[in-house]
């Protein structure tokens, strides 16, 4: 199934394919958690739910959601009883997103 993959590593939008709960995690990089944005009821934005606990220092902003999200996000589509392959365009993605940097905590600086 298709799904739109945010790369917040290497900040890229990009389709991907998926057909298990495996592959789902594996877009992500860890376990998945739903993240609701307003004003997209037929799609879910996927999330590894460990990552700002894993000191990541690349992640997202999106329209719609008011957290940060470190990590990478992945968009499927959603009919309120499983998540199935998705419709939405990457280059709506795109205008969604913002790109962020944890900043750094060294005591150098």
């Amino acid at each position: 199934m298709r799904a739109i993959r945010i790369n917040a590593k290497d900040r890229l939008i990009e389709v991907v394919e998926w057909e298990t709960l495996r592959d789902l995690q594996r877009h992500v990089g860890g376990l998945i958690e739903r993240v609701e944005l307003e004003g997209l009821d037929r799609y879910s934005l996927l999330v590894d739910e460990e990552g700002l606990c894993k000191e990541l220092d690349y992640g997202f902003v999106i329209k719609g959601y008011p957290n940060p999200i470190m990590g990478n996000g992945l968009f499927v589509g959603d009919n309120c009883e499983n998540f199935v392959g998705t419709d939405i365009y990457d280059s709506l993605i795109k205008r969604m997103v913002t790109w962020i940097l944890r900043p750094s905590l060294d005591s150098d600086q």
